[in-house]
């Protein structure tokens, strides 16, 4: 089996793999990974390189083998036996690349579906369609999580904190107040400090008041006693 770097892309190298008897283009994910093999045998410009690599960067985010025959197969029917050996040999040997390249492969196939496949398409799938998922480009990429999603879905975001405001409204303030007149005594018990204020004019009047009843008591006493 001979192969010849063809491109590299962000997520898959790609690669012209070939023998005696057939030859075809292949994308291998750059990480360890499991992935299905893909055939597009229908695909139309298989002849122009630039093409090629332009249908693989399509998929590139995706995990996607896309096995590409890169010769013109045969579409009469004396050749059909033939042309799925050639298909047959042709996944035998994407499986054994992939795997020496450290990525796990999955029994079921797939195979692009065009909007006009030609008669041997039909007749391979049909053939082998307990093996095989035949599907549309767009529907199998719809299936796949693109690795630009995996690898945000593992992020962890740092998200900012609001701003705070430091703006009290006056009840707050007052609850402040209240809190900054507290302290811890010995026992651990929490009171309130005591503002003893006795200079204040309450409590010279109740002095003057008691002072006054008293005189007034002593002197109702005296005019008793002289009667």
């Amino acid at each position: 089996m001979n192969k010849t770097f063809v491109a590299s892309l962000n997520n898959h190298n790609v690669y012209l793999i070939s023998d005696e008897e057939v030859s075809f283009y292949l994308n291998v994910l750059k990480i360890n990974d499991t992935s299905n093999i893909t055939l597009d045998i229908d695909y139309r410009n298989k002849n122009i390189i630039s093409d090629v690599i332009n249908y693989y960067e399509k998929i590139d985010t995706y995990n996607i083998s896309l096995v590409i025959p890169s010769y013109k197969i045969d579409n009469k029917k004396d050749t059909y036996r033939t042309e799925c050996n050639k298909l047959s040999k042709i996944i035998n040997m994407s499986y054994n690349f992939l795997i020496h390249n450290n990525i796990k492969v999955k029994e079921d196939i797939n195979v692009i579906k065009h909007s006009k496949p030609n008669d041997f398409v039909t007749y391979f799938n049909s053939k082998f369609s307990d093996r095989i998922t035949y599907i549309t480009l767009e529907d199998l990429v719809a299936l796949e999580v693109p690795y630009n999603k995996i690898t945000a879905a593992n992020i962890n975001f740092v998200v900012g904190k609001p701003e705070l405001n430091l703006t009290l409204k006056d009840d707050e303030m007052e609850e402040v107040i209240k809190e900054s007149t507290k302290e811890v005594i010995p026992n651990n018990t929490v009171v309130s400090k005591q503002r003893f204020n006795f200079a204040t004019s309450g409590y010279v009047s109740y002095y003057l008041l008691g002072v006054l009843t008293s005189v007034v008591t002593l002197l109702v006493i005296t005019l008793l006693m002289k009667q």
